[in-house]
């Protein structure tokens, strides 16, 4: 029979840490369904099965209730969709991913200080994605990733990860206290930054502005200090849009994309992205009509874009909120974005005693939400993980969602009693 791991062992702890460290810098590195990252997800889900094994038990939250219920939504989908044997690929990932996730988490409740962990991963992976594609295409990654095109993977994901790991690293920043290991946090930021514009994707920006804005806003309670914030921030973005459309470096790797884009929104100019990207959208928008309740079933959405446009390489909406409409429906819609609006009521009723950190968080839960419309989010694991986390993270405070503890056996895991006294709140921890 296996030993039940116990926390205060220093190699326990430190394997249970370097298990999540791994996971987290693995599915940032790695481009979606590459070989390495589906190697990577059967031995982290092994690896982590033998520790609640171990344990004999299980926590849940009413997070993973709410990725029990998205799962059971796909798997009931598959027996009304258009396309059966896309509806079971699509099956297979959410169920995969999911497998991935609940791992994870379950390593966050074995984990004490799992905070900073968290911020280290997602602040260093973006540069091992830059560096991954360094080492797939050589120097032409400094001419910009979105011109390399499919053989870069997808530059907006690279951007994604940048623009937020500039504010996960400035989580860390917040948290830290030695000052050398707050310039390794600075220096953390700068390298986001420039992974961010050499991304060259517009949707980046918005995973970077947004936390960033939402925390200068309300970091202070006095109404007048907010509206100073509001008037800084203002003059911010008018410096920055200006250095982005003035600055003949900037311009080349995002005022391009970035003009060309808001020439496409007022009808003056051709932006082939958003072209069809719309163009996705409106087929997706017919085909909910057909189905509006329950939708076509789980990534039928391909399948019917691919019977309307045989000859197009893009088969995926690339907007999260259509392809939920075509697939689930109004119902799974409702379902998806349930956590989105939960949390944002948590914040919302909690604003006034919501400390710094939290305020960034949320941010990133908003750019997340903001990001989905060009991003089928719901299928990618990367996304999944930093849905999760940020939910995680902005409950880990709050005594109202507590863990279940499901025992399966005995022996179970045990806290060391000098980290229980620190840290009371952690038997509930990441409560949602």
């Amino acid at each position: 029979m296996g030993k039940a791991i116990n926390i205060r062992n220093t190699s326990d702890s430190g394997f249970l840490r370097n298990l999540l460290l791994f996971f987290l810098l693995s599915v940032e590195m790695l481009p979606n369904g590459c070989v390495p990252l589906k190697l990577v997800k059967l031995l982290f889900v092994l690896l982590t099965a033998r520790v609640v094994w171990r344990q004999r038990a299980i926590q849940l939250n009413r997070y993973l209730v709410w990725l029990a219920g998205i799962c059971l939504l796909t798997a009931a989908s598959v027996f009304w969709a258009d396309s059966r044997q896309y509806a079971l690929n699509g099956l297979q990932t959410v169920l995969l991913n999911s497998l991935c996730i609940l791992s994870m988490v379950q390593l966050i409740f074995a984990v004490p200080n799992w905070e900073k962990i968290v911020y280290s991963g997602l602040a260093i992976g973006p540069g091992l994605r830059f560096a991954y594609l360094f080492l797939n295409n050589g120097f032409a990654v400094f001419r910009g990733l979105r011109s390399l095109g499919t053989e870069a993977g997808s530059y907006n994901s690279a951007g994604m990860l940048a623009g937020l790991g500039v504010s996960f690293a400035f989580l860390g920043l917040m948290q830290e206290k030695d000052a050398k290991q707050q310039r390794r946090w600075r220096r953390l930021i700068v390298l986001n930054l420039v992974i961010m514009v050499l991304s060259m994707s517009r949707k980046a920006l918005g995973y970077l502005v947004i936390p960033i804005l939402l925390y200068h806003l309300f970091k202070d309670k006095n109404t007048m200090k907010r509206l100073r914030n509001l008037a800084l921030t203002l003059a911010a973005c008018v410096l920055l849009y200006n250095a982005v459309m003035h600055i003949p470096l900037l311009y080349h790797y995002i005022g391009q994309g970035l003009e060309s884009l808001l020439g496409f929104l007022a009808d003056t100019g051709r932006d082939t992205s958003a072209a069809g990207r719309e163009t996705r959208a409106l087929w997706g928008l017919y085909w909910f009509e057909q189905q509006p309740v329950l939708g076509h079933g789980v990534m039928n959405y391909n399948y019917l874009f691919q019977q309307a446009e045989p000859w197009s390489a893009m088969i995926v909406a690339d907007n999260n909120y259509i392809e939920l409409l075509v697939n689930y429906g109004v119902v799974g819609l409702v379902v998806y974005y349930s956590l989105f609006v939960r949390a944002a009521l948590f914040a919302l009723r909690n604003r006034k005693r919501l400390i710094s950190e939290e305020i960034v968080i949320t941010g990133i839960l908003l750019a997340l939400a903001v990001g989905d419309y060009g991003s089928s989010s719901y299928l990618y694991l990367h996304s999944q993980m930093l849905l999760a986390l940020t939910v995680i993270l902005l409950y880990r405070r709050s005594s109202r969602n507590p863990v279940h503890r499901i025992r399966c056996g005995r022996p179970e895991r045990e806290y060391p009693y000098e980290f229980i006294q620190k840290n009371p709140e952690q038997s509930d921890q990441a409560g949602f």
